[in-house]
């Protein structure tokens, strides 16, 4: 991993395609109806948001002659699922969400933000896991080219954080331990509830029988 590019970088391609589907889109006359209807579209390259499209994370990454190919393409069709474990990285993209898949040292990697912490992917589960995302509709790119090397100098996003193995198993320790903790609270506040629940049943029980033998000794 690398902090490669800011959203800075990305604005500027993103401006410089929409410049050239500008132009491409202007040779057909400046008064064509679908020129028109272009230019008075919002960009397809950034939405007002800061989402970019894969069209600029494309141009991006040629900086490192990398290319993102959808992996249901002809170009990928020599990629199968029974080999997704000999390429280096997948990007997925569902609506504004992006994340990255990638082999680090050997070991698969779920680096996706929603997460808290990086999760390994076995070889042998790689496959099932992309399946999976494909039912969910995300859209799968796969990664054709060497990647840099992991370059922590170069810090991260605001969002970012550098893990070590170690710093992993640690956090995993701490959210299991809140999970458990979590767990056994909402236990003791269930069963709470039903004792409370079954403590106002018997009341009302009580009151009910008191309430009876007022009216039969009433009666007598």
């Amino acid at each position: 991993q690398a902090n490669a590019f800011n959203e800075v970088d990305l604005a500027q391609i993103a401006q410089e395609l929409d410049r050239r589907e500008r132009a491409l889109m202007a040779e057909a006359g400046l008064d064509n109806e679908d020129y028109l209807k272009f230019v008075a579209a919002d960009s397809q390259n950034v939405s007002d948001e800061g989402n970019f499209s894969i069209q600029v994370l494309s141009e991006a990454l040629k900086v490192y002659n990398i290319r993102c190919v959808p992996i249901d393409s002809t170009e990928a069709s020599n990629v199968k699922p029974e080999s997704y474990h000999f390429q280096e990285a997948f990007i997925l993209n569902l609506r504004d969400h992006w994340f990255t898949v990638r082999k680090l040292d050997g070991q698969w990697w779920n680096l996706n933000s929603m997460q808290p912490l990086p999760e390994k992917i076995s070889d042998f589960y790689l496959s099932a896991f992309l399946a999976q995302l494909q039912a969910e509709h995300y859209t799968i790119f796969v990664i054709m080219g060497t990647l840099p090397l992991g370059d922590q100098s170069s810090g991260t996003g605001e969002s970012g954080k550098w893990w070590s193995l170690d710093a992993i198993e640690k956090e995993k320790k701490v959210i299991s331990r809140d999970s458990n903790f979590s767990d056994a609270l909402k236990n003791t506040l269930q069963s709470m509830q039903g004792y409370l629940s079954s403590a106002g049943n018997q009341v009302q029980q009580a009151l009910g029988s008191i309430g009876g033998a007022g009216a039969a000794a009433a009666a007598a």
